[in-house]
């Protein structure tokens, strides 16, 4: 993704919980993204009987190191 560029990500209700937060919200958190918004527990519209989690995530902008 290019600098203060932005994307959207449904996932599983368990994306902020054990392994996969810190191998992937923290991941993503140290490496240039910052996530400027989330949904949890959202229940997802229609007959399917499913709870997923949105995240909303911006690439800093990078920085030019002299």
């Amino acid at each position: 993704m290019r600098s203060n560029g932005t994307m959207g990500l449904i996932s599983t209700n368990t994306i902020a919980q054990g392994d996969t937060r810190s191998t992937g919200l923290r991941f993503i958190c140290n490496n240039g993204g910052l996530i400027y918004n989330a949904t949890r527990r959202y229940k997802w519209p229609g007959l399917a009987a499913v709870v997923v989690s949105l995240v909303h995530i911006m690439k800093i902008q990078e920085t030019v190191k002299s």
